[in-house]
């Protein structure tokens, strides 16, 4: 018996207006399929969402929770959902589920995107195969795409989380005054430090800080350099912070059409014997040979961070600079 679509959303929801607000952490992902297609598709969404973020203890970036079909009425709140459904094996929990929705916004073949079913600021995924070497190939052909919209979903209801807790225009001054750049500082954070060439500003527990550093002159070429430069430079600016050697990483990440440098690791913070994850941006500075390095860092000892990493990184990604290569 061919098996239905695995998706329980009745109608009534979809046309309802008056939606609750979607509920939980904003990085999880709960994953609903039966028993048995579970352990057929469980080895390739892992491999979607394997991107493990240092720091330093392992963390993935988006967390992913399986449940069974008829569990779906105690997460469908839940801001981000995926629904597996695989023609064979058969099995009797599927059957019962509606296989037709609405799609409200993304769709490639076997795969549908809806948003707002159950509650507002809501992403809904189906996913259909006929059997496990079909959903392969499906996450094979699409995988990265469905990865990236997961992360769109996520990135939507952080930055409007954040956005929520209002601004420090203060700060958001300072910066423009300084650096020519505009970008949104939370209404919590605090300066900690400035100079010519250098801000810092943070926010209480759980802690974290973004740093605005001008870099002109340095070498940034290749990867052995840029690490080397920017050790040198937050010795200067921050000699209580100690940018571990080992743990380290370097990426692309495209901002505004552009492919910025992306370096990763982790520090300890001399003065409290505590430390965490950091991330630098590289971005063109405002005048021939500068560099500016934007920094965001978190201290949040014995919990997670990942999720903290995400907010600072999403402040910068947003970030605009007024003039200069990075209009």
């Amino acid at each position: 018996m061919q098996k239905n679509l695995i998706l329980t959303i009745i109608s009534f929801f979809i046309g309802c207006s008056t939606l609750p607000r979607s509920q939980g952490e904003y990085n999880q992902v709960i994953i609903f399929a039966s028993p048995e297609d579970k352990l057929q598709v469980q080895p390739f969404m892992d491999k979607i969402f394997e991107k493990i973020i240092r720091t330093p203890q392992l963390e993935p970036e988006i967390n992913i929770a399986w449940q069974n079909p008829w569990e779906i009425e105690l997460y469908k709140y839940r801001p981000n959902l995926i629904i597996i459904s695989l023609n064979h094996p058969s099995d009797s929990t599927g059957d019962r589920l509606l296989q037709r929705f609405e799609t409200r916004q993304s769709q490639i073949e076997n795969i549908f995107i809806a948003e707002d079913v159950f509650a507002q600021n809501q992403q809904v995924v189906s996913i259909h195969a006929l059997d496990a070497i079909h959903f392969q190939h499906i996450m094979d052909e699409d995988g990265e795409w469905l990865r990236n919209e997961i992360n769109g979903s996520i990135n939507k209801n952080v930055w409007m989380h954040m956005q929520e807790k209002g601004e420090n225009q203060a700060l958001q001054d300072s910066l423009y005054m300084q650096f020519d750049i505009t970008a949104f500082i939370q209404e919590d954070y605090k300066l900690i430090s400035q100079s010519n060439t250098f801000l810092w500003f943070g926010r209480g527990y759980p802690y974290r800080w973004l740093t605005f550093t001008s870099s002109m002159n340095n070498d940034y070429a290749t990867v052995e350099n840029a690490w080397k430069s920017i050790d040198e430079k937050f010795k200067l600016t921050m000699p209580d912070i100690n940018l571990i050697d080992i743990l380290r990483s370097e990426e692309r990440v495209l901002i505004n059409g552009q492919k910025i440098r992306v370096m990763r690791g982790v520090y300890e913070h001399l003065e409290s014997d505590t430390g965490g994850p950091f991330v630098i941006y590289l971005f063109d500075g405002n005048t021939e040979n500068e560099v500016i390095l934007v920094g965001g860092f978190v201290n949040n000892p014995g919990r997670e961070k990942a999720a903290l990493l995400r907010q600072l990184e999403l402040t910068i990604q947003k970030m605009q600079f007024n003039r200069g290569n990075n209009e």
